[in-house]
């Protein structure tokens, strides 16, 4: 028996397999570095927009905000848009998110300073200013007026007088008034 040639055979058996093997793993690594990107569910802009509207009348404002949020960044100068920012600023507002309502309404009124609806976006932005200050505790405990900052009731009213200017003859005129 000539011991040199067995060895030589399973020399070449062996590579053989070792390069089936790294062609699998090689196979295998591609086929797992190009996994298909997930489908994102693609809709019309009016769609984001009922599903908005839907969302605001049964009161899921968190759900209202993400489709109008999505509206807002995949159609930014579509039909809807304008009308979109405002629900949002009122869903923003109805989650207790002053802050957010206020920013929003702010962008608003740079955005879109001739719109027939600026002034509700200005009132909102007041009624936000108004209510930023009267957290959980401050509606539940009783205060004094004297103890908390006063910036937050200037500001306030600096924006309702500001709104009354403006807009005397808007429906939210009279409310704005009241809350000076």
């Amino acid at each position: 028996m000539d011991f040199s040639l067995i060895a030589k055979q399973t020399q070449v058996k062996t590579a053989l397999a070792f390069k089936k093997t790294l062609i699998l793993l090689l196979v295998i690594l591609a086929s797992a570095c190009s996994s298909t990107p997930d489908k994102i569910e693609q809709r019309s802009e009016e769609e984001y927009f009922q599903n908005a509207q839907k969302a605001i009348r049964s009161g899921n404002y968190i759900t209202a905000i993400e489709q109008l949020l999505a509206l807002d960044s995949r159609f930014p100068f579509g039909r809807y848009t304008a009308q979109a920012q405002l629900e949002l600023i009122y869903a923003y507002y109805q989650s207790l998110e002053y802050d957010k309502a206020r920013a929003t309404a702010r962008r608003f009124i740079r955005l879109n300073p001739d719109h027939p609806d600026v002034d509700y976006a200005h009132y909102m932005e007041a009624l936000a200013a108004y209510d930023i200050d009267r957290g959980f505790l401050a509606r539940i405990l009783p205060s004094s007026p004297a103890e908390r900052d006063l910036y937050p009731l200037y500001d306030t009213f600096t924006l309702l007088k500001r709104f009354t200017l403006e807009f005397p003859e808007s429906e939210f005129y009279q409310d704005a008034k009241q809350r000076m």
